[in-house]
C-alpha cells in the first residue's frame, strides 16, 4: 500500500515544480503587451489645468466660436490635443470635448497630436441673415455679427452659399459675408451639395438662346425633366439652365424648382447678343390676298391660305399692315387676318 502512496508523492512534485515554471513565464511572456498599454496609459494621462479662476471650455478652436461650459481654477481634465496653430488646447470635460485658450491652461505635456476641428469660418460682414436654406429667397432663421465663428457642414457647387452649425443650429449664409468668400469647395474643405434645378412642369417647354419669347428657340424640354439652374434675370421671371442643347434660358412660370431660393447669380447680360427669333405671321382665315403695298388699293400680287405661315419683316407707319416675305416676293397682309407669333416689340416701321 505504501508504493502507490510514493508514486502519488512524486506526481505531485512534479506538478508543483511545473506550475512554478510556468508561472515564472508568465511576466516575460506577457512583456510586450503590458509595454504597449503602458505606452497607452502615459499617452492618456496627458492633462490641462485651469490657471484662471474661471476658463471658457470652447466648442471650437477660437472665441468667436460659443463656450459649453467653465472651469475652476485648478480644475484638471484629459488633455486630448493641439490646434494647428498651438493656440489651443483640445480637452474632455464633463461638458464633452472643447478647447481652451493656451494662457488659460497649463499643460503636463506639449507632445500631444495636433487636431483639426473640420472646416471652419469667421463672418466678417457686420451682421449676416443665416437661412434656412441656400438663397436670399429662402427663410431667415437666425443672424450672425461680425467675428462669430462656424463649422462649415457643405457649401452650394459654386462655393457661394454655406452650410453651417453656429451657437443656435444649422441653417445657410451668404459665403461673400465670411473670411471665406471665393473659396471653392475643395479650398473649405467641405462637401458640396446639389445645386438647384428646375423641374419642367409643362407638357413641353421652349429652351431659348435668351430670357424672352422673342429670343430664339434652340430646342424643347418634356415634362418631369431636371436641369440645373445656373442663372436667372434681375426679376426672376427667367432661368438660365444647362440642357442637352446648351445653355439656355426657360420661364420661371413653366417650371418647378428644387433648392432654389433665388439664389442663382443675375446672368442676363450675357444673353445681350443672342440671336433673336424671327416674328411670323399665321394666316387664320380661308384665303388671303397679299398686296403690294399697305392698303387695299394697292394690287394683289398673290394669295394664301390659313395656316401659311410668313415672315414678318416690317409693319405699315399706321400698324395695321405687316410686310411679310413670300414666294413671290416682299408683300403687305393685314394684321386682322392672323396672328403673329414670337415677339413683336422690335419690328420696324418700313415705307412701301
Amino acid at each position: 500500500m505504501k508504493f502507490p502512496a510514493r508514486r502519488l508523492l512524486r506526481t505531485a512534485l512534479v506538478l508543483g515544480a511545473f506550475m512554478i515554471a510556468l508561472a515564472m513565464a508568465a511576466p516575460s511572456l506577457a512583456s510586450p503587451r503590458n509595454s504597449d498599454a503602458s505606452t497607452r496609459a502615459q499617452a492618456s494621462t496627458a492633462t490641462a489645468t485651469a490657471t484662471q479662476s474661471r476658463v471658457n471650455v470652447w466648442i471650437g478652436p477660437g472665441q468667436g466660436f460659443w463656450w459649453i461650459g467653465v472651469l475652476r481654477l485648478n480644475e484638471t481634465v484629459p488633455l486630448l490635443g493641439v490646434s494647428a496653430d498651438h493656440q489651443w488646447w483640445q480637452v474632455k470635460t464633463r461638458f464633452g470635448t472643447g478647447w481652451l485658450w493656451h494662457l488659460d491652461a497649463t499643460t503636463s505635456t506639449s507632445d500631444v497630436p495636433v487636431v483639426s476641428p473640420g472646416p471652419i469660418g469667421q463672418v466678417t460682414a457686420g451682421r449676416v441673415i443665416v437661412r434656412g436654406g441656400p438663397g436670399i429667397g429662402a427663410l431667415a432663421v437666425g443672424s450672425m455679427s461680425r467675428g462669430m465663428q462656424f463649422f462649415v457642414l457643405a457649401t452650394r457647387p459654386d462655393g457661394s452659399w454655406l452650410k453651417i452649425r453656429y451657437r443656435f443650429g444649422t441653417g445657410w449664409i451668404a459665403a461673400s459675408t465670411t473670411d471665406l468668400a471665393g473659396a471653392t469647395p475643395a479650398q473649405t474643405g467641405a462637401p458640396a451639395v446639389e445645386g438647384p434645378r428646375a423641374i419642367i412642369n409643362t407638357s413641353a417647354l421652349t429652351v431659348r438662346t435668351g430670357p424672352g419669347f422673342g429670343f430664339a428657340a434652340i430646342g424643347v424640354l418634356t415634362g418631369g425633366e431636371v436641369v440645373p439652374i445656373i442663372g436667372r434675370t434681375t426679376d426672376g421671371i427667367w432661368l438660365q439652365v444647362t440642357t442637352r442643347f446648351g445653355n439656355g434660358w426657360i420661364n420661371m412660370n413653366f417650371v418647378i424648382t428644387k433648392d432654389y431660393f433665388g439664389s442663382a447669380p443675375i446672368t442676363e447680360s450675357q444673353a445681350a447678343n443672342a440671336p433673336t427669333a424671327t416674328p411670323t405671321f399665321l394666316v387664320l382665315t380661308g384665303t388671303v390676298n397679299v398686296r403690294t403695298g399697305p392698303n387695299v388699293a394697292f394690287p394683289v400680287m398673290l394669295t394664301v391660305n390659313a395656316g401659311t405661315r410668313l415672315p414678318i419683316l416690317g409693319q405699315s407707319r399706321d400698324r395695321q399692315w405687316w410686310q411679310v416675305d413670300t414666294s413671290g416676293g416682299k408683300g403687305w397682309i393685314n394684321k386682322q387676318l392672323g396672328q403673329a407669333l414670337s415677339a413683336i416689340g422690335n419690328v420696324p416701321v418700313v415705307e412701301p
